[in-house]
């Protein structure tokens, strides 16, 4: 009994390494777009990012959390807008990050979707 509580450890501590050592998506940029009343969040990446996106009041905010992704995260340069004041960049988790978008107005979260490259097969 104990040979087999000391192998399962040993998986369990190899299946924890290697989580701990693969490669984070990196985020390679960040765009916004607003016309009219829309505001479009762009996020490029160099591979899929699962991601969770929601709405927050007292103060209005967009949070997106993009999970396994490096700590090089830059916040766009762009004017404040009617819609978007600021974003704010940091580490949510070891090996998330969180976006957050400082809202001028109340907003309805219409879609989050990954879109793939032309080139990309997922």
């Amino acid at each position: 009994m104990r040979i087999i509580k000391f192998f399962l450890l040993y998986i369990f501590f190899i299946v924890l390494s290697n989580i701990a050592f693969a490669k984070q998506n990196q985020v390679v940029d960040i765009r916004l777009h607003t016309e009219n009343d829309n505001e479009r969040i762009v996020i490029d990446s160099d591979n899929k990012i699962n991601f969770n996106a929601f709405l927050l009041r007292n103060p209005y905010r967009l949070v997106v959390d993009l999970q396994n992704t490096s700590n090089s995260v830059k916040a766009p340069s762009f004017k404040s807008d009617k819609i978007v004041d600021q974003v704010r960049i940091g580490k949510f988790s070891e090996y998330d990050t969180r976006l957050v978008f400082d809202l001028n107005i109340k907003v309805k979260l219409n879609n989050n979707f990954y879109l793939a490259s032309s080139g990309e097969n997922s």
